[in-house]
């Protein structure tokens, strides 16, 4: 007399199907794919539908292949589930690669009792697969550049899927208009001296690794407040008003640079009998 399936073996598959319906379910509701690269939601969208399917196959197999085997207990199951609970549980201690690796290898070898063999290659074999076929990072840094033409600021990204991560991006910063840049770093001011026409901003670049100050020599009459000591990586801007030479100290380290501000002649050329207008100071400045 044929009995039907093991009760174990149809609530494991069970289990499994409605596993991998949670999957997908979630899955649609993050990001799939953007421009050429996978998203957050791919590759749990892809494991739902294969659990599912391979769920669906073997509840099939079940009631149409029945062997009349007595009753099976459920104590393969209670392993298998629980070796599925460590699996996820170690994603988040030594990652997706090694941890589906030893899963598949206590599924294999304990669960399966295939030779131990046998059972690590199938298991490095079919983590390898997965890792090439779709394992990705993609990290989104949005920084703030301080420092044209390229960014001071520095970011890396890192992944447990470190092979497949470039943490490397080169990009081109644009200066604002009518603004100069100076860095102020461990090896003093950035050369060459700025060009600076009335009412020009000039934006002091901390970029470290240590604190810096651009100080005001020169007036003595607070024109250009003290930025005081300024840690990495930060800056400060300062409008010149008037024409002058101005001269800024670094208090950490004493390095000095010097600024010419020229008075703004129009026309810029002429005649013996040409007026000419000399503007040595811009109305509205003020420094912030």
């Amino acid at each position: 007399m044929q009995k039907g399936p093991a009760l174990g073996e149809v609530l494991l598959a069970l289990f499994f199907a409605v596993l991998g319906i949670l999957w997908v379910v979630a899955a649609l509701g993050m990001p799939l794919w953007e421009g050429f690269a996978p998203q957050s939601g791919f590759m749990p969208l892809w494991y739902g539908v294969i659990l599912t399917g391979l769920a669906g196959v073997i509840l099939i197999n079940l009631f149409v292949h029945k062997d009349g085997k007595a009753e099976q207990p459920i104590g393969k199951p209670l392993v298998v589930l629980a070796a599925l609970a460590a699996g996820i549980a170690g994603l988040d201690l030594i990652g997706f690669g090694p941890a589906m690796f030893l899963l598949l290898l206590v599924l294999f070898a304990v669960v399966e009792r295939l030779p131990i063999g046998k059972s690590l290659l199938v298991a490095a074999g079919t983590t390898v697969l997965c890792l090439a076929a779709g394992a990705s990072a993609t990290v989104t840094i949005d920084a703030t550049p301080i420092l044209p033409p390229s960014a001071a600021n520095v970011a890396a990204a890192q992944s447990d899927q470190a092979g497949q991560v470039t943490n490397t991006k080169t990009i081109t910063v644009t200066a604002a208009p009518g603004t100069s840049y100076v860095g102020v770093s461990n090896t003093g001011f950035g050369t060459p001296s700025p060009k600076l026409g009335l009412g020009d901003t000039l934006q002091w670049s901390f970029v470290g690794p240590g604190s810096h100050s651009a100080t005001d020599q020169t007036s003595g009459l607070g024109i250009f407040p003290d930025t005081g000591l300024v840690a990495p990586v930060d800056f400060r801007t300062a409008i010149f008003a008037a024409a002058g030479a101005y001269t800024f100290t670094d208090t950490a380290t004493g390095h000095t640079i010097k600024l010419n501000v020229p008075v703004a002649v129009s026309p810029a050329s002429g005649s013996t009998s040409t007026a000419f207008t000399l503007t040595w100071t811009a109305e509205g400045c003020t420094m912030f």
